[in-house]
């Protein structure tokens, strides 16, 4: 009998779990709508830290995978084949006075270049499709758009590779592993 009653006790347990297909975490009635349902008002959810190559390093990540990059100090999304910042609030404004290479965590980044003379912002190959880069001439010197070592395409209207002016504005985004598209005032 008593082996009758455990073994009810399981089937019953297994048949409720099944029919809600929730686990909750501190509470007994998780959001059905919900996998896990996690409660608590003093405590948050972590989620993994990993480095930036940690990140580009992980092998096969599902759609909708989510670390948080301690380089970056920001939560990364994968969706559809691309990681992607989870960028809240104001963009980061990085002020630049050299040549400068380009790099996915500038992604969403606002680039602002301040030299007197002309600084060269190289476009690495092999940058995420869907990474943009918004780009500020402040100083008199042009930002001049290069590949790095020739191998990335910079697309435009009319073949332009810099900046028109000082105060002027630049747009990129990465089209492919090797193709950029560059906008703005330009010549």
């Amino acid at each position: 009998m008593r082996k009758f009653f455990i073994l009810t006790v399981i089937f019953s347990s297994l048949s409720v779990f099944s029919q809600t297909g929730s686990v909750g975490i501190n509470t007994d009635q998780p959001d059905q709508s919900a996998v896990l349902d996690i409660r608590s008002t003093t405590k948050g959810l972590l989620i993994p830290r990993v480095t930036s190559s940690e990140r580009e390093n992980i092998a096969r990540p599902a759609n909708g995978l989510l670390v948080y990059d301690i380089g970056s100090n920001s939560f990364w999304l994968y969706k559809n084949s691309l990681w992607t910042e989870i960028i809240s609030g104001s963009p980061t404004i990085k002020t630049i006075v050299n040549d400068y290479t380009v790099t996915s965590a500038d992604s969403g980044k606002i680039l602002e270049f301040n030299s007197a003379n002309d600084v060269i912002c190289t476009i690495p190959v092999n940058l995420s499709p869907g990474l943009q880069f918004s780009v500020t001439q402040l100083g008199k010197g042009n930002v001049v758009f290069k590949s790095a070592d020739n191998n990335v395409i910079i697309k435009n209207a009319y073949g332009f590779t810099r900046t028109a002016l000082q105060y002027s504005k630049a747009g990129l985004e990465v089209a492919g592993n090797s193709e950029v598209i560059l906008s703005g005032d330009l010549r």
